[in-house]
């Protein structure tokens, strides 16, 4: 599911970098509110979790914390307060009940 701020654009499929970029820079969300789940092999469940306000740098195919280095396609979806705002096409979200 992916909410789009306008419905003239209702048949793209928006991409994650896309999603960040309204959060960060269109102020309908906090940063603060909004969690990055992504793939991460070898962690229990193979995700983790980070807030989009630790993103320093977005580039083209990646973004960069202080600490890591995450590429776009690694994001399996976005809530911001509890609710996703967009997520992978076809991924198991099914971690998110937990």
């Amino acid at each position: 599911m992916v909410l789009l701020p306008d419905k003239q654009e209702e048949k793209k499929r928006w991409l994650a970098r896309d999603a960040l970029n309204m959060i960060l820079w269109a102020g309908k969300h906090r940063a603060e509110d909004c969690i990055i789940y992504y793939r991460h092999r070898g962690v229990p469940g193979d995700y983790l979790a980070i807030l989009v306000s630790d993103i320093r740098e977005m580039g083209q195919l990646f973004f960069h914390t202080d600490d890591q280095t995450i590429p776009y396609h690694r994001i399996l979806a976005i809530l911001c307060n509890g609710a996703i705002i967009w997520n992978k096409r076809g991924a198991d979200l099914s971690f998110l009940d937990r």
